[in-house]
């Protein structure tokens, strides 16, 4: 925030203000008993259509989306710290600002002591990422009705239907696909298909369902995406592994000329990795920066090593044959 980034009056590069902030705050809580020391990490999130600024998009007197997503936990005592004599160092090396000295206790961690990932997954800014999902999604779903002109002769309520029926009741949707046939090429909303949502939604047995009654197995969303993409960017390794047996293609290129094996890659999965690798995932292909794997998983912070061999593996392999 604009004032807690500026809290012991301090200017300078970044790292120094942080350690300012921090021993700044120890100081003023010295006294303060552990019970009393909690904190909170708050992201407020606004969804403003800037094509139409005043309004946030929508009709006048519209209200713009504000969402927000707290994360809550305590500041350490000095004597938590790892040196007490420079406790604005805190514990952890994986965040920045309060981070190190940020205790949550839920994990017994600090939040600079997490992985990325798990930062993620209870990061007020994150948290408020999640809720803002369904404004973001209807303002697309608008667009998505003037840009593309995928069939909508199927009514909403229709779909909706369909969708729950998918999940647990068979014979309804069997009904349902037999009096609208044009259910398989319909998108559900958000320019995503019903097998997107379902990636989304982890239902392994609706998948299966769905290809079982000729939906086709790689189609796009309004990305250019394909469920498969989805399943390894989300580490889904059950539904990726039914999307190859079903004979989804490992090496599909999305709309930004990315690939399953790169979203692998990106979400430092190696259980992914060689899951791809051993239905056909070819390691030459090339993102849109032009990077091969190699210069990709350079970038990874976790199961660096592991993700790098199973490439080389499969190179040499390659090579071999």
């Amino acid at each position: 925030g604009v004032r807690s980034a500026r809290y012991s009056n301090t200017d300078g590069p970044r790292a120094e203000r942080d350690a300012a902030n921090s021993l700044a705050l120890l100081k003023n809580l010295a006294d303060t008993p552990i019970e009393k020391r909690t904190a909170r990490f708050v992201c407020a999130m606004a969804l403003v259509d800037g094509r139409n600024p005043g309004d946030g998009g929508g009709a006048v007197g519209e209200p713009i989306p504000v969402v927000r997503g707290t994360l809550e936990g305590r500041i350490l005592t000095t004597e938590e710290t790892d040196d007490p004599a420079h406790p604005e160092r805190g514990r952890g090396s994986n965040g920045f600002g309060y981070d190190p000295i940020f205790f949550v206790p839920e994990l017994n961690k600090t939040v600079a002591e997490l992985t990325p990932r798990d930062k993620c997954d209870i990061s007020h800014r994150g948290n408020a990422v999640i809720s803002i999902i369904t404004p973001i999604c209807e303002l697309l779903n608008k667009e998505i009705q003037k840009l593309y002109h995928r069939d909508r002769t199927v009514d909403w309520e229709v779909i909706k239907d369909f969708m729950s029926a998918a999940i647990d009741d068979h014979t309804t949707a069997r009904q349902l696909l037999k009096d609208y046939p044009r259910l398989r090429d319909t998108d559900t909303s958000c320019g995503e298909t019903a097998l997107h949502h379902m990636v989304f939604g982890s239902d392994v047995e609706a998948i299966e369902f769905l290809v079982g009654e000729g939906f086709e197995i790689d189609p796009r969303n309004v990305f250019g995406d394909t469920p498969l993409m989805d399943a390894a960017n989300m580490g889904e390794l059950e539904i990726a592994e039914i999307f190859l047996r079903l004979g989804a293609d490992p090496n599909a290129k999305s709309g930004a000329h990315d690939y399953p094996l790169f979203r692998a890659i990106q979400s430092e999965n190696p259980q992914m990795v060689k899951l791809l690798l051993d239905h056909g995932a070819s390691t030459s292909n090339k993102n849109c920066y032009g990077e091969s794997v190699m210069d990709v998983v350079q970038k990874v912070e976790t199961n660096r090593e592991k993700i790098e061999q199973l490439l080389r593996e499969a190179m040499d392999t390659n090579a071999r044959n």
